[in-house]
């Protein structure tokens, strides 16, 4: 049997509890940006750089825009449409995993940059058919002539 692994990469962005859903509160966007920048500090060299730069550009990007409740449905259209963009053998699966159809675990948050879907797909393969040895047939070697 051959097993497939789907995987998909969802919500990457670093909107530190910018994001709601239908269960959370939204955060301050100033709170968040305090919680980001906390983070920030752990890293060292360019990561701690790019995460506070980052973590700005979230900050006013949320005093811009500021999120409003997105609801179940529109959450599931949103995860959808991310398997339209996909080859169509792969298609399939993606909107099986997106849809609950297949166990999948779930690793990650939006909070935390991006969600993990890892989805194991256990297809029936071909049975096993050894290879035939080669028979080489000879022909009888002539005697040398006496």
């Amino acid at each position: 049997m051959m097993k497939k692994i789907v995987m998909a990469l969802s919500a990457a962005s670093l909107a530190f509890g910018f994001a709601t859903s239908s269960h959370a509160q939204p955060i301050d966007p100033q709170q968040a940006y305090q919680e980001a920048m906390a983070q920030c500090e752990m890293l060292s060299g360019d990561a701690k750089t790019n995460c506070r730069r980052d973590a700005g550009a979230a900050l006013q990007q949320a005093k811009r825009n500021p999120k409003q409740h997105v609801d179940e449905q529109t959450l599931a259209r949103h995860r959808t449409a991310r398997c339209q963009a996909l080859p169509e053998h792969l298609r399939e699966d993606c909107l099986a995993q997106m849809t609950g159809q297949h166990e999948t675990q779930i690793y990650g948050s939006v909070e935390g940059g991006g969600i993990l879907r890892q989805t194991t797909i256990t297809i029936p393969g071909e049975p096993y058919q050894p290879a035939q040895p080669a028979v080489i047939e000879s022909s009888p070697t002539p005697s040398p002539a006496q």
